[in-house]
């Protein structure tokens, strides 16, 4: 028991806890993201829930078909997310970089 706390993993009830925590600030994040999609007209966040989904489908099939172990799953789409990031950010940033600087 002593060892789960110093490495970090908690008690059950601290895990529950924390997942009620997370769960509920994303549905606040969601409602609000629909909130500018709907009523504001941002339709320029639609792409937003788009990587949301992805990347929360992606959580779940770690969690469910590799490994429960929440370290784990988080450190694995978290890996995957930067990945995809520095090879979009690679694939637009020279030509932004041209664009804006060189003329």
């Amino acid at each position: 028991m002593a060892r789960a706390r110093e490495m970090g993993r908690g008690t059950e009830q601290e895990r529950s806890i924390a997942e009620v925590f997370f769960m509920a600030t994303l549905v606040l994040w969601l409602a609000s993201v629909m909130f500018e999609i709907v009523f504001n007209r941002r339709r320029e966040l639609i792409p937003v829930l788009e990587g949301c989904s992805f990347f929360q489908t992606v959580n779940w099939v770690i969690r469910f078909w590799v490994s429960r172990d929440p370290l784990f799953v988080n450190i694995s789409v978290s890996l995957l997310h930067s990945t995809i990031t520095s090879a979009s950010a690679s694939s637009f940033g020279p030509s932004l970089y041209s664009n804006v600087f060189v003329g």
